[in-house]
């Protein structure tokens, strides 16, 4: 097409008739072809055969005759451009621009020389000037939004969005697009206006009902962003993100009639529908109707595409009905089918880990750990049953990793802080508790249990007794945090506080062997050796193997 082109041009510059017929893209001419025409023409030629320097050449030499010629200018800055001259293009560029300002392709030309260059703001000049000209060009609506979004230029991307929604519609992706950008940065008055807008041009298309639920949840107005998600379902019952939301939404609200209403009508009218199904059936669950919820998860057990979920929540349902080994089995079944899911192994594994099998749950990490990534979950039980097992320096290298994963997780910290604690590795523990007394500053079982370190040690004791005070002052009435203030009394030498306090505790938790033995060891203290022995003895009961507490009542 470009040879033909060519040899039209030749064909018409070489018209000797009294009007002569010129493309645009050649230089203007006076009479007969012009100095300037020919050497444009060469020009041509060389570009044609991509000899770029020479038809430079040519073209300045065009240039000489015609030195405003808006096409000479451009085909010099064209051929500069090529060759990687971006700024002296540029310069050629504007030059052409003056005498030919609406000439899209120079526009084009002169905001790719400006991207080359990184001057942005220039490049959007240019840009934005072939798009006012061009507006359905491609070329300048992408490199508009590429560079807007570059810049943070939001509302100037966001008029775009819309210019772009009135030259195409609102069946367009366009509009989707902007519908997306309202979104992003929260202008949902616009948002909302847009999706009723798409709404009104196809009120039978679920996926804008969609649409309007995500406007609404962003909104805070979960009733309207629930009422336009069941709009989608009853529109297309297999609008799987609509299902997915409403399950949330009534999840959080806790609303189980609503969500066994709305889901039991989508499996009555598809009872093939395996998502409302699982929904419908953990509406039950939640509902205290076991039975309804197992007869409804029955069909899934064989459906490839639910039953891993399905093995799940039998395998919870189970568990609450304390059938432990009917649980175990459903969730055994479920990492067969999921080994990659982490929760899965976690399900199973706590199951042993309440049956206190603390091997058994180890046992099943091992398994997990070498079927899934690493999961901070699963590493912080398995620190717990390495703990409870007295493997405590195997337990810290899981815990220290579940840590460093997830350092807000309090379950972790304070195990990892027992385990430091018994191995005696104080500076450690001590610098674990800082550093999750930094992220949680008041959490009440963090200072009870970094004063209680404290005081065992006999450390810092003014310190761990404002921790205390703290920690009492959220949960007066939690036994252990009475008996850590008491206990921090009792080392700082005041009987009378310790005594107040440890009695407290003990009427809390008279079960406690170790508050009984401070209770004892009170009265010790105070010379009351009768009652010290009662106590020593009652802790003995809960705690037999404690040769501390043999040795006391030996002495």
């Amino acid at each position: 097409m470009r040879y033909f082109f060519l040899l039209l041009l030749i064909f018409l510059l070489g018209c000797t008739s009294s009007r002569v017929m010129h493309p645009p893209s050649a230089p203007a001419q006076k009479g007969s072809t012009s100095p300037a025409v020919s050497h444009y023409l060469s020009g041509a030629l060389h570009d044609f055969e991509e000899k770029y320097k020479e038809a430079l050449a040519e073209y300045h030499q065009a240039l000489l005759y015609d030195s405003t010629s808006a096409q000479i200018l451009k085909a010099i800055g064209r051929d500069l451009y090529r060759i990687g001259n971006f700024y002296s293009a540029l310069s050629y560029f504007n030059r052409s621009l003056k005498y030919a300002p609406n000439d899209v392709e120079t526009l084009y030309f002169s905001g790719e020389a400006a991207l080359k260059t990184k001057d942005y703001a220039e490049a959007i000049k240019y840009f934005e000037a072939m798009f006012s000209l061009a507006p359905y060009n491609g070329v300048a609506q992408n490199r508009l939004i590429v560079l807007y979004t570059q810049t943070g230029a939001v509302e100037k991307l966001i008029s775009l969005r819309e210019k772009m929604v009135e030259l195409y519609g609102y069946e367009d992706t366009s509009a989707y697009q902007l519908l997306t950008l309202y979104m992003q940065f929260r202008h949902l008055d616009r948002a909302e206006e847009l999706v009723k807008k798409l709404i009104d041009a196809d009120p039978e298309k679920a996926y804008h009902y969609y649409l309007l639920g995500n406007v609404s949840e962003l909104r805070k107005d979960t009733l309207q962003a629930i009422t336009a998600y069941e709009k989608a379902i009853s529109l297309d019952r297999r609008e799987s993100k609509s299902l997915n939301q409403l399950y949330l939404l009534y999840l959080d609200r806790h609303d189980w009639p609503r969500m066994i209403r709305t889901f039991s009508d989508v499996v009555k009218q598809d009872s093939a529908n395996g998502r409302a199904r699982l929904f419908l059936a953990e509406g039950y669950f939640y509902n205290d109707q076991p039975e309804l919820a197992k007869q409804t998860l029955k069909p899934l057990l064989n459906d490839r595409d639910f039953q891993a979920q399905a093995h799940q929540l039998m395998g919870r349902i189970a568990a609450t009905e304390r059938s432990f080994a009917e649980a175990r089995r459903h969730f055994r079944e479920f990492t067969r089918l999921e080994p990659w899911n982490a929760r899965g192994w976690e399900f199973l594994a706590v199951l042993y880990y309440q049956d206190q099998k603390y091997d058994s749950c180890a046992a099943v990490l091992e398994e997990a750990f070498v079927k899934t990534t690493k999961d901070a979950g699963l590493l912080s039980l398995y620190g717990n049953a390495l703990n409870q097992m007295g493997r405590l320096e195997e337990a810290v290298p899981p815990l220290e990793e579940a840590a460093q994963i997830n350092p807000g997780d309090l379950n972790t910290i304070v195990t990892l802080a027992i385990v430091y604690d018994n191995l005696k590795r104080f500076s450690e523990l001590d610098s674990l508790y800082e550093t999750a007394l930094n992220r949680f500053p008041g959490n009440a079982l963090l200072l009870n249990n970094y004063s209680y370190s404290l005081s065992e040690r006999a450390v810092r004791l003014q310190e761990a007794l404002a921790m205390a005070e703290k920690a009492v002052a959220q949960e007066p009435q939690n036994g252990a945090f009475l008996d850590t203030i008491g206990w921090i009394y009792f080392q700082l030498g005041d009987t009378a506080k310790a005594l107040e306090y440890i009695k407290k505790a003990v009427s809390l938790r008279e079960d406690s062997p170790e508050v009984l033995e401070h209770l004892g060891d009170i009265y010790q203290k105070m010379g009351d050796i009768e009652q010290a022995r009662v106590f020593w003895r009652k802790a003995l009961d809960g705690d037999p193997g404690n040769e501390e507490l043999l040795k006391k009542l030996n002495q």
